[in-house]
């Protein structure tokens, strides 16, 4: 058995070794830990075995179980842009909360639990791991994707063995699928009346779109916060009010609130903004207009004007939420 000085480089040597051996169609697979496995559950209906190791951690739910559980009704999303540290989340109450990533430390500041918690970056899952051990301890409903749940076996797989963990399924990015190609992928998402897709929007890999089922997956958006807005609509809410989605915004800043200069994590919003990020929010007045599906942005200095989501204050929110 190797030494602990000597186990990382031999993990990475084995992940080196993994990503060679897996075929150009399944790329999405290549950045998981060669001991990680899925698999369909005996036990549960849409449930997955996690394996870690040849062994049986737990079995999750699928994120399609979440849907459907609010008839209408508001939520809020909290993302960890700098905006959000003015905002103090014990004024919320009751309100449904659904976190993504850092914004756990708002949480915790605040003495509340998020309803939902959100993770979908296997690059936060790994570089702050601290901050998605803590959310995992609390009551919150976890929704992950495979990369993610790579990530925490990777750590510490005994974080799983609890409930309510969820996979999400991202479009084009299935756990143990190949990917489609962009022409096949157009075609199978045109036929599903539960994908919208921008009308002129298209990636390399894809049309942009808005999904209104779990079970079809998410749009990446390329921001987590996109991921969770189309599980709030899935789970049933109308409207949506999103703190913290600065987005770099016009005052330049891109550290998450709870960072200082030197801590920042990664960033990719200026390579993705104008391909990826605002093509997939100027869908949501489709949404709005198709299904009274209205989502808020809490943030005054976001990088996404007000014409692609609606500004309001925060103050505006609280009297708005519940009416």
């Amino acid at each position: 058995m190797p030494s602990p000085l000597f186990a990382r480089p031999v993990t990475r040597l084995r992940k080196a070794v993994y990503r060679l051996t897996v075929p150009l169609e399944m790329k999405h697979m290549r950045k998981l830990h060669p001991s990680f496995r899925m698999c369909p559950s005996d036990t549960r209906s849409e449930g997955f075995d996690v394996i870690w190791r040849g062994r049986h951690v737990t079995t999750i739910g699928s994120a399609a179980e979440l849907a459907g559980r609010r008839e209408g009704g508001d939520c809020f999303v909290v993302a960890a842009g700098p905006s959000v540290a003015e905002i103090d989340l014990r004024r919320l109450g009751e309100q449904i909360c659904i976190g993504v990533n850092g914004s756990i430390v708002k949480a915790r500041e605040a003495g509340r639990a998020f309803d939902y918690y959100v993770v979908t970056d296997r690059t936060f899952a790994s570089d702050r791991f601290d901050l998605l051990r803590e959310a995992l301890v609390t009551p919150a409903r976890c929704v992950f994707t495979f990369r993610v749940l790579s990530e925490i076996c990777e750590r510490e797989p005994e974080l799983l063995d609890r409930e309510g963990v969820h996979l999400l399924h991202e479009v084009n990015f299935v756990y143990g699928e190949p990917k489609r190609t962009p022409e096949d992928l157009d075609a199978w998402a045109e036929s599903r009346p539960d994908l919208l897709l921008h009308d002129h929007a298209r990636l390399r890999g894809g049309r942009v779109g808005f999904s209104r089922s779990l079970h079809s997956g998410v749009f990446t958006g390329q921001t987590v916060v996109f991921g969770a807005i189309q599980l709030a609509y899935a789970i049933g809410f109308r409207r949506v009010f999103v703190a913290g989605m600065d987005l770099g915004g016009s005052t330049g800043n891109y550290a998450r609130f709870y960072e200082d200069g030197e801590s920042t994590s990664r960033v990719r919003l200026d390579r993705d903004y104008d391909a990826h990020i605002a093509p997939s929010f100027e869908l949501l007045d489709r949404v709005r207009r198709t299904d009274g599906f209205e989502v808020f942005n809490l943030a005054k200095d976001s990088r996404l004007p007000a014409r692609t989501v609606p500004k309001i204050s925060f103050d505006e929110a609280l009297a708005r939420a519940g009416q």
